[in-house]
This record gives C-alpha cells, structure tokens and sequence, in this order.
C-alpha cells in the first residue's frame, strides 16, 4: 500500500507534529528536508496545511499555520520563501477563493525606518536637483509596494511607493523574487507611465551586481535601500555596491537573524549556518570574535566553545565591516527603540567624495536624531 512519505506524522485522532513536545524535531526536520531540496520542505507544508482541521477547530489551525511559520523563520537564512500557491490558495481563507494577500511583516519600527527613508529621499533629492547627474533610486527586496504591520491592521505605503511619490529620481529599480509580489510590482508600473520603472525578478545578489555595471558614476548617482529577508544579503552584494562609488546605503541588517545562527553553542552552528554566516559578514573573523572556550569542561573533560559576544559587540563587528567596505559609514538606529533589539538601520556612502560624504552625513544625522 502506497502511503504519504509524512503520514507517521500525522495520528488517527490527532497531529502529532503539533504537540510542544514534537517543536523541536520539526524545526530539525525542516533543515534536513531542505538539505534535500526545496521540494521537499514545500511537500511537508503542504501535507499539514491538508491534514490541518476546519476553520471552526480555528486554535489547532492556528497552530500548525504558527508551526509552519517557525520551521520557514528557520530556513530564510538560506533563501527559503513559502510558495505563492500555498500562501494563497490554502492559507487565505476557508471559503475557496482566491483573495489578494497583504503582505505582511514588522511592527511599529516599520514605520519609523519607512519615515527615515521618507525624509532621506526628499532631502537628497533636493540637495541634488541642480546637478547634473541622473538620480536612481534601487529597491534591492521591494516587496509588494504596501504592508499590514499585523492581521486586522490597515495598509501601509511601503518603500517602493514612497520612492514613487518622492520627485526628483530619474529612474526607478525594484528588484523582487517572490513571484505574486512581482506581480503587484507590475500593477504598481502600469499606474504610473509617466515614471521610468524597471522591474527586475530574481535573487538581488545576483541582480544587483549586474545592474550596479550597467550606471556610471560620472553620470549618476542615487539611493540603494537594502532591506532583506533575515541575513539573504551577501557581503560580496555590499562590495559592489561600493566600488560603485555612486550609491548611498540604507540597510537595515537583521541583529536577531544574526543572533539567531550564531547559536550560544559553537556546536550548534552547523556547516550551514556558518556558511551562511560566512556570506552575510563576507568573513569567517566572526568565529574568533564571537566565540571562546568555556571554563566549564564537557562529560568528555573538553572546554566547550561559547559565544560570549552580546547584541552590542555583534552590532559592532556589522559596524566595523561595513566601515572596512564603504567610505563612511554612520552608527546604525537599532529598532525597536524599546524592548529586544531586532534590526540596525545602517547609513553608509559608496561616494568618495569628501564634500559628498559631509553632506549627506549631516542629512542622516539630523534625521536619525530626530527618529
């Protein structure tokens, strides 16, 4: 008899996988499913939304949507983005229509970086509009254009409109790679003709580089916002970015991302996740400056290796990386302004150009202040 390759998952009278006590073995499932291909992670999610009770049992729903959450939050160091069927076909709602999803992410942070960016974009467009350079303005992980900070909460402007509504830029590049979000990028173009809107789909760490050739930095200049899912930005992403010399830099870097993968264990930080780590910090220096021996020896009379570094010391070696790569580089807003740190909001310049370095810092610094 052919059997479902996850029914020992799923019990006669209840999932199994559910249970608090089985948390930690998905989560590991999830990473050794992935090792094998994506197919293969996408298989499980499908399999429990389909073994997932009616919307009327709407707490056990909730758990395993929460569970699958986790186990995907688990894997976007590596790339992994749910499938756009899944999300819309059979996690939108339970009477069988296809609805538009909100794209949903953050908190009240979203709205105070989206406000940075506001007034940086407005003020550098105006410092600039008698020059004689062409302005860009590039969206490295554009997203759909608009958010819900939470379920039941309004729509929110994102980036790529905020960008759209600031005058000034001469072309306009919105790189996605999740397909439905392209697709409402592609509705966003249609409403504004008058614009020179680019859309470009795909892995920004690959795009991005490719496009960064095809500017001049005798003939251009403009903003590149940098806002990635967990730590999906490469380092080698920000080294082209900075031989442009043409760009300024908002990126906001994920500090829990980084906490997360960088386990208190060293022997908890798999190959993977050190290799992912290795692309995010464009080093393999984090292991030292991290890490140590423990004083407390194993069952085996060995020093275990801890990480002793904090959310500070991390955020400082982000800091002292990005300012071995860019010409300057500005102490980062951490946001949350209150309660556990999860991001830094980094300004950084790829410009060389001391006078162009002074302004643009003074217009950073008043707004960051001022956040």
């Amino acid at each position: 008899m052919n059997r479902h390759p996850f029914s020992l998952l799923f019990g006669k009278e209840d999932l199994l996988l559910l249970r608090p006590e089985w948390r930690e073995t998905m989560l590991l499932l999830a990473g050794i499913l992935f090792l094998q291909g994506k197919a293969k992670v996408d298989g499980l999610f499908e399999a429990i939304i389909d073994h997932l009770p009616p919307a009327e049992a709407s707490s056990a729903r909730r758990s395993g949507i929460n569970l699958i959450a986790a186990m995907a939050q688990e894997l976007d160091v590596f790339g992994y983005q749910v499938p756009d069927p899944l999300q819309e076909l059979r996690m939108s709602n339970e009477t069988g229509k296809t609805q538009k999803k909100d794209h949903r992410f953050g908190g009240p942070w979203t709205l105070i970086k989206l406000d940075v960016l506001r007034q940086y974009l407005s003020a550098y467009t105006t410092a600039l509009k008698k020059q004689a350079f062409e302005l860009v303005y590039i969206d490295a992980f554009a997203g759909s254009g608009d958010f819900s900070p939470g379920s039941g909460e309004s729509q929110q402007v994102g980036s790529v409109r905020i960008a759209l509504d600031t005058p000034g830029f001469h072309r306009y590049c919105f790189i996605e790679q999740n397909s439905r979000r392209y697709r409402e990028l592609e509705a966003i173009k249609q409403q504004h003709p008058e614009k020179q809107i680019e859309l470009f789909r795909g892995d920004a760490n690959q795009v991005l580089p490719d496009l960064l050739r095809t500017l001049s930095p005798k003939n251009w200049r403009g903003v590149v916002f940098l806002d990635p899912y967990g730590l999906n930005l490469d380092w080698t992403t920000l080294e082209s970015i900075a031989s442009s010399q043409l760009l300024d830099v908002w990126y906001l870097f994920s500090l829990s991302g980084l906490y997360r993968q960088a386990a208190k264990r060293m022997a908890n930080v798999d190959e993977h996740k050190a290799a992912a780590l290795d692309r995010c910090l464009g080093t393999e220096k984090w292991r030292e400056a991290f890490y140590r021996k423990s004083r407390q020896l194993t069952l085996f009379d060995d020093p275990d290796i801890e990480r002793f570094a904090e959310v500070d010391a991390m955020e400082q070696f982000v800091l002292s990386r990005l300012k071995e790569t860019f010409p300057a580089v500005m102490k980062p807003l951490r946001l949350p302004r209150e309660g556990a740190p999860l991001y830094s909001l980094f300004f950084a310049m790829s410009n060389p150009n001391r006078p162009a370095i002074g302004l643009a810092q003074r217009i950073a610094k008043h707004i960051l202040e001022q956040a």
